[in-house]
């Protein structure tokens, strides 16, 4: 619903706090497709969250606190 700020240059946007384990094939299917439509119409993001104990989200550190999820980093780039 809010593509439209874009496309009509109305405002603005970055869209913040979006984020996936990764646990199925839908939670791929459906960031490649947010990435795809965001990096498509030059939209500003924010992925939830860097610790890997966000309990819904996971993060974008593994449990170690160190190392970066490569699958997810992939997708964002």
């Amino acid at each position: 619903y809010w593509g439209y700020l874009v496309r009509t240059n109305a405002a603005p946007v970055l869209l913040g706090e979006f984020g996936t384990k990764l646990a199925t094939r839908s939670d791929r299917m459906w960031l490649e497709t947010l990435v795809e439509y965001l990096r498509a119409n030059e939209i500003s993001f924010a992925f939830w969250s860097l610790n890997p104990n966000s309990a819904d989200t996971g993060g974008i550190l593994e449990s170690d606190w160190r190392t970066v999820d490569g699958t997810k980093i992939k997708l964002l780039e």
